[in-house]
């Protein structure tokens, strides 16, 4: 009996290549393990941290998910930790779910 590897090696399927109209066979096998590849590294390159698990800094300028992607702040007033997006005047209440900090400069 073969294994699902032996399987997926031996199927093979049509791939879209980097010029329109242009396709190439690729085992199904190739095609699931690069795509897994370009996700782990895809997955490693945004590392979002849930507010839950994990605040920022305070008065970090960082990026924040609220439904769409934001850059902002965490400021503390007193005890109470409110935030500061980027464009609005004011401080507010309502935190973000998840941040990650701003990707490092380019070398020069």
């Amino acid at each position: 009996m073969k294994t699902a590897e032996e399987i997926l090696s031996e199927m093979t399927i049509r791939k879209q290549g980097p010029l329109s109209g242009f396709y190439w066979k690729t085992t199904v096998l190739e095609a699931m393990e690069e795509y897994t590849s370009q996700f782990r590294s895809e997955q490693h390159e945004s590392e979002w941290i849930p507010v839950s698990e994990r605040l920022p800094e305070v008065n970090e300028i960082v990026q924040f998910w609220r439904g769409k992607w934001i850059l902002g702040k965490r400021v503390m007033v007193g005890d109470t930790t409110l935030w500061h997006y980027d464009g609005d005047t004011r401080y507010t209440y309502l935190a973000p779910t998840h941040w990650q900090p701003l990707p490092k400069p380019p070398k020069t």
